[in-house]
């Protein structure tokens, strides 16, 4: 299964929760429409999923309270591929188009847990 949703746990019950963002910026003034995000990955843990989230810079850092809908992608490990050189891609594909406003600063966000 390559998509739904995550489990719902808050972080910090016993297992540890340091996600991983990259911020980019939409420069067209109209916005884009964000269909799917290829991610490189060198190692994967044998049982817990990822996913990523996509989420709106405030003041050059990712919200922690909002996640722009449906930009929430989980993967189980046996559908993320790894290489020693990031010449294979995990391709993280939304269910819909994600609408991303022009000349704002977002958020790729990569938890595991």
């Amino acid at each position: 299964d390559n998509g739904g949703d995550p489990p719902n746990e808050p972080p910090g019950r016993g297992v540890s929760w340091d996600p991983l963002a990259q911020s980019f910026i939409v420069p067209q003034d109209e916005g884009i429409f964000a269909c799917k995000i290829d991610l490189y990955f060198k190692t994967k843990h044998a049982t817990l999923p990822v996913w990523i989230e996509l989420r709106p810079l405030v003041n050059g850092y990712p919200s922690s309270n909002t996640i722009i809908p449906g930009s929430r992608k989980y993967l189980s490990p046996g559908n993320v591929s790894i290489s020693d050189d990031a010449s294979l891609a995990t391709t993280f594909t939304f269910d819909e188009p994600i609408y991303l406003s022009g000349r704002t600063e977002y958020a790729v966000v990569c938890i595991y847990k």
